[in-house]
């Protein structure tokens, strides 16, 4: 099931709420899409993601499913971020998750193996 959702077949249907005042508005299937690829960076253990849909880019809070806002990654450095959900180059309905570094693909159990490390050190 796991695999299903970072491969994009598999949707858990849970909406992603955007703030009021996004200009220019998403619409209702950028708005799906964005669903979809939320799952996608759930499965990988992204908490914060930035999302492509339609060329556009979302920096998205993945566990509170909320839009955080719509940087755009093609003009400027985007920060506090974990991982990105990216449309494919050959195929624009496609899309991969990419976490910085592959060997831990939860930021949570970064984050709890660097608290233990700085607790012993």
């Amino acid at each position: 099931m796991l695999a299903r959702a970072r491969a994009g077949t598999l949707r858990t249907g849970l909406p992603v709420r955007v703030p009021l005042g996004l200009h220019p508005p998403i619409s209702k299937s950028d708005l799906d899409l964005l669903s979809k690829r939320t799952d996608m960076a759930q499965a990988e253990g992204i908490r914060r993601a930035l999302i492509e849909v339609a060329g556009r880019t979302y920096r998205v809070d993945v566990d509170r499913r909320t839009v955080i806002d719509a940087p755009d990654a093609h003009k400027t450095a985007v920060g506090e971020i974990d991982g990105a959900v990216l449309e494919g180059v050959s195929d624009a309905g496609s899309a991969e998750a990419i976490v910085p570094a592959r060997i831990v693909r939860n930021a949570s159990l970064l984050d709890a193996l660097v608290s233990v490390l700085q607790d012993a050190g």
